[in-house]
């Protein structure tokens, strides 16, 4: 059976794991922050504001732009990136010769994903279980369920259930 989740010992396997700088952002963005990957790869370094300790994303949800405060452990991931590669056009670019500075790729970013497991040990990994991970990490610490669901954009709470072990809470 796949992976659903990490567990927590796997999440800080897996981050610390991470030492290419576009790796380690799109690994904090996913597990940490709960974004949706086409939200990742379609950010822009304009669209990550604030100082080198308190950062913010903005992203384009429901039609209109929501701001999200930052973890600190992104922040320095963020910080790392911008001092590898700069501060303008696409966050996470392609490395590829031919393509230097365009956007990376679904594809580009699940391959970064899985070589990030390998180096950790944590078996084959998605962009999907990285967010299942946040849900169930943020319910075991406490966080409010509504709270994780506008954090993962979803529109509906039960879409965020689907992500957590045993799914939708029993119907009374």
């Amino acid at each position: 059976m796949p992976t659903e989740w990490l567990s927590e010992e796997q999440i800080a396997r897996l981050l610390s794991s991470a030492t290419e700088p576009r790796t380690a952002v799109l690994l904090h963005l996913l597990v940490i922050e709960g974004f949706g990957l086409g939200e990742i790869l379609a950010l822009d370094h304009d669209d990550i504001t604030g100082t080198r300790h308190s950062l913010s994303a903005a992203l384009p949800r429901q039609g209109r732009p929501q701001t999200f405060a930052l973890h600190t452990d992104t922040c320095a991931a963020l910080v790392a990136l911008r001092r590898s590669s700069g501060v303008g056009g696409p966050l996470l670019t392609s490395e590829r010769s031919a393509d230097t500075g365009s956007r990376i790729s679904r594809f580009g970013a699940d391959y970064l994903i899985k070589q990030a497991a390998a180096a950790a040990g944590v078996g084959p990994v998605s962009a999907n279980v990285l967010r299942r991970s946040h849900a169930v990490t943020a319910e075991r610490s406490g966080v409010h369920i509504l709270d994780t669901r506008d954090r993962m954009g979803h529109r509906d709470v039960r879409t965020t259930h689907r992500h957590l072990p045993g799914g939708l809470p029993h119907q009374r």
